[in-house]
């Protein structure tokens, strides 16, 4: 398990793309060939799930053999969950083709409203 928290924040509306380069515990790249990486998004208290995504759904793998894996959250994505500006915990977990679970990044980022978007000056 070779945790990494390099997410620090986003703003609501945009695309955010998060790189997740997965390694095992000597820092080696995990092989993601036919793996998955799973990323999943809630609120700090754990009382709501907003994001629950995995391969060719919100997670693309460009590099397997590298262990790179690409999370994509749309701005639909994150309008179609309901996201509002606040504090968010995320996990992300590789998941390799003998079924082993790894889990890669784990930590807080925080969403801002859009200085460009209307509503937030009410």
């Amino acid at each position: 398990m070779a945790l990494q928290t390099n997410i620090d924040s986003f703003r609501l509306g945009e695309d955010w793309v998060i790189t997740i380069n997965c390694q095992d515990s000597t820092g080696a790249p995990l092989d993601l060939t036919d793996g998955d990486l799973k990323f999943r998004l809630a609120d700090l208290r754990l009382l709501t799930l907003y994001l629950d995504l995995s391969l060719n759904s919100g997670v693309s793998i460009p590099s397997p053999a590298s262990g790179q894996a690409v999370v994509l959250v749309t701005a639909a994505m994150q309008a179609s969950a309901g996201m509002n500006a606040g504090t968010y915990r995320y996990e992300a977990q590789a998941v390799l083709v003998d079924g082993s679970l790894s889990d890669q990044a784990a930590g807080v980022f925080t969403v801002a409203d859009s200085l460009f978007d209307a509503s937030a000056f009410g």
